[in-house]
């Protein structure tokens, strides 16, 4: 009686993690190997209800990655769209390794991806961003001796009172299109609108 309850019980537990498993790997892309978008709406209403808890900082920012469209075009009509997803994974690669344990690295789509940074105002999170997007720019990167230049855009903002998820990504969405209005490779945040619109 006491195997068979423990047979049960092991394969019970065989069970949760397989299951546990098979969710994981739903969250990732498979690509580059960070979330994906059911894996960035997992984590930023786990995070949302977490900062609202709790009361400490919650930033979140989207990355856009500059590429150089006509040489990204080049490098797939030369070495096919799996180099392309190469320069892409190795991008990610990249910022994933210089961001921190807490730090939810998500790809949003194309070359979108969203940061959520913990316990991080908006300022610090644009003073991190903007180090970032400098690493990243001098990361040289290469494909088969092609080099590839790239530069990254981003938008932060940061949830306050009374705040839903929509609010907060309004406002990023908001501070991207004002990087990409100034020129793109910067970071461009919330309050820099509110100086705008002041």
């Amino acid at each position: 009686m006491v195997s068979a309850l423990n047979e049960l019980e092991f394969e019970a537990k065989e069970l949760r993690d397989s299951l546990e498993k098979q969710h994981a790997q739903v969250l990732v892309d498979p690509l580059t190997g960070v979330l994906n978008r059911s894996g960035y709406d997992e984590n930023i209403n786990k995070e949302f209800v977490r900062w609202r808890r709790y009361g400490s900082n919650l930033s979140v920012s989207v990355i856009d990655l500059d590429l150089d469209l006509d040489l990204f075009k080049d490098i797939n009509d030369n070495y096919g769209h799996s180099a392309g997803d190469k320069v892409l994974a190795t991008i990610a690669r990249q910022i994933q390794g210089q961001i921190r344990e807490c730090d939810i690295l998500c790809r949003y789509g194309g070359e979108e991806f969203v940061l959520l940074l913990p316990e991080t105002s908006v300022v610090d999170a644009t003073g991190f961003l903007d180090k970032l997007r400098l690493y990243i720019a001098g990361c040289n990167f290469h494909f088969q001796q092609t080099p590839v230049p790239l530069t990254m855009s981003c938008g932060v903002a940061e949830f306050h009172t009374d705040d839903n998820i929509e609010d907060v990504l309004d406002r990023t969405d908001q501070a991207m299109y004002l990087t990409k209005r100034s020129g793109r490779n910067q970071c461009s945040s919330e309050e820099q609108l509110r100086g705008k619109s002041a």
